[in-house]
């Protein structure tokens, strides 16, 4: 395993493998919503990197469905149900933007449809990432922040992609 010493351009979700259970929206069942977690792979070249710090820029999500998503990085694996705030940190999130929403102040951000597919952009970020197990990874949270339900399986496939994650 190599450390990053280049900015990796961009770190991509597998929709076959990367969030494809269900999510409750807010309002549908859960409490206040519902969200699935993944560790994705950081690559740089045909390298896996290791677990030195970086700085994630970017964000978009292409999805099947008009659901809109908070993402959240953390510094190592999170299993929700034994979370503990001493062992797992949050590093940053970000509340994707709603086709029509109201872009923050803070970053650059958009939702818009293309025939049946839905993008999610927000860019200018400044999230600073560290891999705390140094498996060279993303720990990233997806949140379900809409009213709707994002199906299961292919009906609510979804492609994560960080882009433009420098190292620091």
């Amino acid at each position: 395993m190599a450390l990053v010493t280049n900015s990796v351009h961009f770190v991509d979700s597998d929709v076959n493998t990367h969030f494809t259970d269900g999510i409750l929206g807010r309002g549908t069942g859960a409490l206040d919503s519902a969200s699935m977690y993944a560790d994705i792979q950081i690559a740089e070249g045909s390298q896996l990197v290791g677990g030195n710090k970086l700085k994630i820029e970017s964000i978009r999500i292409l999805s099947l469905e008009n659901v809109t998503y908070r993402v959240e990085f953390w510094e190592k694996s999170v299993p929700l149900a034994t979370l503990s705030l001493n062992t797992h940190g949050l590093l940053g999130a970000v509340n994707m933007v709603a086709p029509g929403g109201v872009q923050p102040s803070a970053y650059f951000a958009t939702g818009y449809q293309v025939a049946t597919l839905f993008a999610y952009i927000a860019e200018q970020l400044d999230i600073p990432y560290h891999d705390k197990s140094g498996q060279g990874q993303l720990h990233v949270n997806l949140v379900n922040i809409s009213g709707t339900a994002k199906s299961a399986n292919s009906a609510g496939a979804v492609h994560l992609r960080v882009g433009t994650i420098a190292a620091s």
